[in-house]
Protein backbone atom coordinates (compact mmCIF):
# COMPACT_ATOMS: atom_id res chain seq x y z
CA UNK A 1 0.00 0.00 0.00
CA UNK A 2 1.55 3.30 -1.16
CA UNK A 3 2.66 5.47 2.21
CA UNK A 4 0.01 8.46 1.25
CA UNK A 5 -3.21 6.01 1.29
CA UNK A 6 -1.66 4.07 4.09
CA UNK A 7 -1.37 7.45 6.71
CA UNK A 8 -4.92 8.57 5.27
CA UNK A 9 -6.04 4.59 6.07
CA UNK A 10 -5.05 4.86 9.47
CA UNK A 11 -6.62 8.11 10.42
CA UNK A 12 -9.44 6.99 8.40
CA UNK A 13 -9.88 3.48 10.87
CA UNK A 14 -9.15 5.40 14.21
CA UNK A 15 -12.16 7.98 12.83
CA UNK A 16 -14.21 4.45 12.43
CA UNK A 17 -13.56 3.03 15.56
CA UNK A 18 -14.26 6.19 17.54
CA UNK A 19 -17.46 6.91 15.61
CA UNK A 20 -18.93 3.87 16.62
CA UNK A 21 -18.24 4.22 20.10
CA UNK A 22 -19.42 7.64 20.20
CA UNK A 23 -22.48 6.95 17.85
CA UNK A 24 -23.59 2.97 17.91
CA UNK A 25 -26.71 3.75 16.52
CA UNK A 26 -25.93 5.18 13.41
CA UNK A 27 -23.33 4.30 10.77
CA UNK A 28 -20.91 5.82 8.15
CA UNK A 29 -20.43 3.92 5.26
CA UNK A 30 -16.76 4.08 3.05
CA UNK A 31 -16.64 4.93 -0.32
CA UNK A 32 -13.74 2.45 -1.85
CA UNK A 33 -12.34 5.12 -4.67
CA UNK A 34 -8.60 4.68 -3.64
CA UNK A 35 -8.23 1.45 -4.12
CA UNK A 36 -5.73 0.38 -7.05
CA UNK A 37 -8.08 -1.45 -9.90
CA UNK A 38 -6.65 -3.43 -13.63
CA UNK A 39 -8.28 -1.42 -16.25
CA UNK A 40 -11.10 -4.57 -16.46
CA UNK A 41 -11.39 -4.08 -12.60
CA UNK A 42 -11.85 0.17 -12.89
CA UNK A 43 -14.26 -0.69 -15.96
CA UNK A 44 -16.70 -3.05 -13.62
CA UNK A 45 -16.66 -0.80 -11.27
CA UNK A 46 -17.34 2.68 -12.50
CA UNK A 47 -20.73 0.31 -15.01
CA UNK A 48 -21.87 -0.80 -11.62
CA UNK A 49 -22.01 2.51 -10.08
CA UNK A 50 -18.26 4.17 -8.95
CA UNK A 51 -18.37 7.66 -9.50
CA UNK A 52 -14.48 9.65 -9.54
CA UNK A 53 -14.27 12.00 -6.94
CA UNK A 54 -16.60 10.78 -4.23
CA UNK A 55 -15.69 11.68 -0.60
CA UNK A 56 -14.53 9.03 1.10
CA UNK A 57 -16.99 8.98 3.82
CA UNK A 58 -21.03 9.35 3.83
CA UNK A 59 -22.80 9.56 7.24
CA UNK A 60 -26.51 8.72 6.04
CA UNK A 61 -28.00 10.89 9.22
CA UNK A 62 -30.23 14.18 8.21
CA UNK A 63 -29.05 17.00 9.98
CA UNK A 64 -30.46 20.72 9.96
CA UNK A 65 -31.25 21.16 6.59
CA UNK A 66 -28.77 18.52 5.20
CA UNK A 67 -29.75 15.16 4.30
CA UNK A 68 -26.69 13.18 5.32
CA UNK A 69 -22.60 14.30 5.84
CA UNK A 70 -19.73 13.38 3.52
CA UNK A 71 -16.38 13.93 4.56
CA UNK A 72 -13.41 13.93 2.18
CA UNK A 73 -10.28 12.29 4.14
CA UNK A 74 -6.96 13.87 3.57
CA UNK A 75 -3.73 13.58 5.31
CA UNK A 76 -3.31 16.02 8.09
CA UNK A 77 -0.86 18.95 7.99
CA UNK A 78 2.55 18.43 8.94
CA UNK A 79 4.39 21.65 10.23
CA UNK A 80 1.20 24.11 9.10
CA UNK A 81 2.27 22.34 4.93
CA UNK A 82 -1.19 20.76 4.00
CA UNK A 83 -0.76 17.38 2.94
CA UNK A 84 -3.87 16.31 0.96
CA UNK A 85 -4.79 18.22 -2.08
CA UNK A 86 -8.66 18.26 -3.38
CA UNK A 87 -8.46 17.65 -7.00
CA UNK A 88 -10.98 19.39 -9.49
CA UNK A 89 -13.12 15.98 -9.69
CA UNK A 90 -13.37 16.14 -6.35
CA UNK A 91 -14.20 19.45 -6.12
CA UNK A 92 -17.16 19.04 -8.80
CA UNK A 93 -18.96 15.44 -6.98
CA UNK A 94 -18.83 17.98 -3.61
CA UNK A 95 -20.10 21.30 -5.48
CA UNK A 96 -23.07 18.38 -6.96
CA UNK A 97 -23.65 16.91 -3.48
CA UNK A 98 -23.82 20.40 -1.63
CA UNK A 99 -26.19 21.69 -4.21
CA UNK A 100 -28.66 18.58 -3.32
CA UNK A 101 -28.45 19.74 0.64
CA UNK A 102 -25.65 17.16 1.62
CA UNK A 103 -23.27 18.81 3.70
CA UNK A 104 -19.65 18.11 2.76
CA UNK A 105 -16.13 18.54 4.48
CA UNK A 106 -12.72 17.71 3.62
CA UNK A 107 -10.97 17.10 6.50
CA UNK A 108 -6.97 16.43 7.39
CA UNK A 109 -6.92 13.87 9.41
CA UNK A 110 -9.03 12.38 12.51
CA UNK A 111 -9.08 15.13 14.37
CA UNK A 112 -10.42 17.64 11.48
CA UNK A 113 -12.77 14.69 10.69
CA UNK A 114 -14.23 13.92 14.37
CA UNK A 115 -14.85 18.01 15.18
CA UNK A 116 -16.43 17.69 11.97
CA UNK A 117 -19.09 14.91 13.09
CA UNK A 118 -19.11 15.86 16.32
CA UNK A 119 -20.57 19.41 15.15
CA UNK A 120 -22.72 17.50 12.35
CA UNK A 121 -24.56 15.84 14.83
CA UNK A 122 -25.06 18.73 16.92
CA UNK A 123 -27.58 20.38 14.25
CA UNK A 124 -31.04 20.08 14.69
CA UNK A 125 -32.62 16.24 14.32
CA UNK A 126 -34.26 17.06 10.75
CA UNK A 127 -37.15 13.94 11.64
Amino acid sequence: MPKRIQHEHIEQTLLIKWFYLQYPTEIIIHIPNELIRTCTQAMRAVLAGMVSGAPDLFMPVARGEYHGLFIEMKRKAVKGKPRGVVSERQKQVIEHLESRKYLCQVCSGFEQARTAIMTYMILKDKS
